[in-house]
């Protein structure tokens, strides 16, 4: 389903969850947490109970995983998530940067090493 299409989504900004239930609230504090010189921002949305064996086995909710964005220093790594929670890493080509190796990892979401370029 698209973002839009729920009812309510779990907001992660700088380690802190919340959950919103409307599109205006989650832009507005998308848009708060932008403001800030540094951070990371984590969007998904519960998706309902998984069938019963999932639910035996420890899995008790589908989550739609949305995107998330670390910034730093004029920086940011975008990832999107498709329903698999596969990663698609945002690229910039039209004006493609090159960060230091300490920024990158300040961008890093959470890997040992910094992202690539």
């Amino acid at each position: 389903m698209a973002i839009g299409q729920y009812s309510a989504w779990r907001l992660e900004v700088n380690d802190v969850g919340s959950v919103v239930t409307s599109l205006d609230d989650l832009r507005y504090q998308i848009d708060v947490a932008a403001s800030l010189s540094q951070g990371r921002i984590w969007v998904d949305a519960d998706a309902g109970p998984r069938p019963l064996w999932q639910r035996l086995l420890g899995a008790k909710r589908y989550v739609e995983f949305f995107f998330s964005i670390e910034w730093f220093a004029d920086y940011a790594c975008l990832i999107f998530h498709h329903e698999d929670a596969s990663e698609y890493r945002a690229l910039d080509h039209s004006e493609p940067v090159s960060p230091l190796p300490e920024v990158r990892s300040k961008i890093a979401h959470g890997e040992v090493k910094p992202c690539p370029d």
